[in-house]
């Protein structure tokens, strides 16, 4: 019976001998990731190169731009290229990208061969290359992200200062790229829609119309009012289909910005604009969309804010900011049967 007992307790110690040596063998998480110093706090740019393209990603604070690729050239309009100007990032793409950062991790090693690197598409002339900076300048890590690896949904991905290629899982090419005007915010004039107090349409077409939003509990400020019909009539607004003309205002895009610079505002209709759209905020400050006029398929945009840059979308998109009185004004309800 001892000598079973002793054989059972020499097995035991040889079993956690063993785990002990395999988790000795096992590398450090921290050290399987591609950017090893990165975090949110540190990281305060962020390099995009690929072939012809380079975008620059900074942080202002809690904010993140894109740098501007050229110089400024004097011009007699007063406008600005895009390229020319540090602009808002969007938002989301730059938080996604952030996220995926931090997750990148060496997985399978594919390759030590630096004369495969080619095939691989991880070389300095053909892969998609980005680094990450703290503000002092100093490198956070640095990869080269190649073509689309054997497995699903993987990427072939060398560090720099490594000859090793990796197969790296998690759809990076989906969340980083160099094309600067990809990265640039779309929106034109964003704001908080429960801070809408009032709104004013001009247009050629539907003449102007008002609307104020009443205050609704004592206190309140026309946080919880309902929503009026001013001018040019006095009648109850349909809150459902305000709240839509707000939400159109605020979440409307543009599809590119006006790149030449030799067309003038009475060229692009803005001395005559087809309409204006201002929204009265609670913190008394104005946001209006312009809308100039037709360019092809399409229509000039400016925000009164950003008096540089013109903004172009497609005509079509614009209906719903134009409704017209029958297209704000509360129906009564149909009697059922």
């Amino acid at each position: 019976m001892k000598k079973i007992l002793a054989a059972t307790l020499i097995a035991i110690i040889a079993v956690i001998m063993i785990v002990h040596h395999l988790n000795q063998r096992k590398p450090n998480p921290q050290s399987m990731l591609i950017y090893p110093r990165y975090s949110t706090t540190t990281c305060t740019r962020i390099l995009f190169r690929d072939r012809s393209d380079t975008t620059m990603l900074i942080r202002r604070g809690t904010i993140w731009d894109v740098m501007p690729t050229r110089q400024p050239t004097p011009d007699a309009t007063g406008h600005q290229q895009i390229s020319e100007l540090e602009y808002p990032a969007d938002t989301a793409l730059v938080e996604k990208a952030l996220s995926m950062i931090a997750t990148i991790q060496r997985q399978d090693l594919i390759s030590s061969n630096p004369a495969k690197q080619a095939e691989f598409q991880v070389d300095s002339g053909s892969a998609l290359f980005m680094e990450c900076l703290d503000s002092a300048g100093a490198s956070l890590g640095g990869a080269y992200i190649g073509k689309t690896a054997e497995t699903y949904d993987s990427y072939y991905v060398r560090p720099t200062g490594s000859n090793d290629v990796y197969s790296v899982p998690g759809g990076i090419r989906f969340a980083f790229f160099a094309n600067r005007n990809r990265w640039l915010d779309k929106s034109i004039v964003p704001f908080d829609l429960s801070s809408a107090r009032a709104i004013k349409i001009e247009s050629r077409d539907s003449g102007t119309i008002e609307l104020v939003k009443t205050a609704g509990t004592p206190g309140d400020s026309g946080k919880n009012g309902e929503w009026m019909i001013t001018a040019p009539v006095k009648v109850r607004a349909d809150a459902k289909k305000v709240q839509f003309l707000l939400n159109s205002i605020a979440q409307f895009k543009t599809v590119s910005w006006e790149g030449n610079m030799t067309l003038t505002d009475s060229a692009m209709g803005f001395t005559r604009p087809s309409e204006k759209l201002t929204v009265s905020l609670a913190n008394g400050v104005t946001k209006s969309l312009i809308i100039g006029g037709d360019k092809v398929a399409m229509k000039w945009i400016r925000n009164p804010d950003m008096p540089k840059i013109t903004f172009t979308a497609y005509a079509y998109t614009m209906h719903m900011l134009d409704p017209g009185l029958a297209g704000l004004e509360e129906r009564p309800a149909i009697p059922s049967k």
